[in-house]
């Protein structure tokens, strides 16, 4: 099965289809013309789902740390393929954005002075480009030996520079500078991801590597959580002004962003779900 996540904005043939993540409140009220929300929906429950989640936060800042730790996890999953088959890790050196191309040479992530081997996580991350510093972002889980995702996500978040109640400036990657054959686009990049990854699971999974794939799936859970928490300002609003007089609103309080947890940073995170 193919697990998708959804950036808003990246892939122009995407975006009809894909879930939105406003920046503005104008984005939000142009999208609301065609919305389900503008009309009376009496016989049906939405659960709100409520908890203290910034969406600054959510929007540029934890979620976009767990992105890294899920591309790490697909670079490790590909390295079971061929050489020749081989994608993830891979930058662009030239790109055309005009044509969506790339009209330079794909690279793959390099260790330090060159080294054999292939990149650690710290490696990768530096790659993407945009990295205050080139090493510390791992954190190792002490029983396994493997990236501690949420501990690691936390600490990417702090490495980009939050600051006691203020959002970390965590930005989005370039596909084409972690994939071959990436077009920018970023759903279709992790449409390719998916579909690597899960190709693999049915050629190439075994009992000794099958954590690999548990892995790569309960990230995917939590960017999916993340991404859904970039609606909660502004369907929390609507639903209670459009909807509260007709429709039974049942909320539920989730817990704290993991980030900023321990900095008193709050908020709203919602997800609409029609019963």
């Amino acid at each position: 099965m193919v697990r998708r996540i959804i950036r808003k904005g990246q892939g122009k043939r995407d975006r009809q289809r894909t879930p939105r993540r406003w920046n503005s409140r104008r984005d939000y009220d142009r999208e609301q013309e065609t919305s389900p929300l503008r009309y009376g929906l009496p016989n049906t429950v939405f659960f709100l789902a409520l908890a203290c989640l910034a969406a600054s936060v959510w929007a540029g800042g934890y979620q976009g740390c767990l992105e890294r730790v899920w591309l790490f996890q697909a670079y490790e999953i590909d390295a079971l393929n061929s050489p020749s088959d081989q994608t993830m890790g891979y930058a662009c050196s030239k790109f055309d954005d005009k044509t969506e191309k790339c009209t330079g040479n794909w690279q793959p992530c390099k260790k330090k002075r060159n080294a054999p081997g292939r990149c650690n996580f710290d490696e990768l991350v530096h790659q993407l480009g945009k990295a205050p510093k080139p090493t510390g972002w791992s954190i190792l889980d002490k029983k396994t030996g493997r990236l501690d995702v949420q501990e690691t996500a936390k600490n990417c978040y702090k490495m980009y520079g939050s600051k006691q109640g203020a959002a970390s400036k965590v930005p989005n990657f370039k596909s084409y500078k972690a994939m071959k054959g990436a077009t920018g686009e970023y759903n279709d990049f992790v449409l390719k991801v998916s579909t690597m990854v899960d190709k693999a699971r049915r050629e190439k999974a075994t009992d000794d590597n099958r954590h690999l794939w548990q892995d790569f799936d309960s990230t995917t859970d939590r960017i999916n959580t993340a991404r859904a928490g970039d609606h909660g300002p502004y369907l929390i609003k609507e639903a209670k002004a459009r909807l509260g007089n007709g429709m039974d609103i049942k909320v539920q309080h989730l817990g704290s962003n993991p980030a900023t947890a321990d900095q008193g940073v709050s908020g709203r995170f919602l997800s609409g779900i029609p019963d």
